[in-house]
Order: C-alpha cells, then structure tokens, then sequence
C-alpha cells in the first residue's frame, strides 16, 4: 500500500481478511476468495488496474502512511508487560 498501487488480495488468514476488507472499502483494492477461477481474477485485475479511481485512492493512501510512519509496537508492548509484571 505504501508505493501507491492498488491491490488484489487472496487472504488465507483473519487478519490479512481485516487487510482486504479495508483495502476494499477504501476502493484501493480488491478482495478474492480462496480458489478463485483464473477467468475472474484476471477480469478483477484488469478492472483494478484500469480503474482510475483505485489507483488515486491508493496513491492518496500511500501519501497517508509517508505522513503518519507506523511507530514500532514492541517498544509499548514491552511497557505495558513490564508494567504488569510490576503490579503483582
């Protein structure tokens, strides 16, 4: 998503289904079930790729994560245990 480009995504676990379901809602990507027929996954991504609307909303998304760096988890993870650990 950080280079700008819209995506087609096939996920095989929950948390990437949060990922495309996002991506979907956002118009910046598309979402296909597991096993999807060849036919159809091409006729998604040349849509995807020809639709000029996901393309900017991909862009625009991109533009969003260079502005807003995702900070690193562990560093607040690691607090948070810690602060645990303590009051026992």
């Amino acid at each position: 998503m950080a280079l700008g480009v819209p995506q087609t995504l096939m996920p095989h676990s929950f948390e990437q289904g949060i990922i495309a379901d996002m991506l979907q809602r956002a118009n910046a990507g598309t979402r296909l079930a597991i096993g999807t027929d060849p036919v159809p996954l091409a006729d998604g991504l040349g849509h995807l790729f020809r639709n000029l609307e996901s393309t900017q909303n991909a862009q625009h998304a991109a533009r969003q994560i260079a502005l807003n760096p995702p900070s690193p988890a562990l560093p607040v993870l690691i607090e948070r245990a810690e602060g645990l650990a303590q009051s026992r």
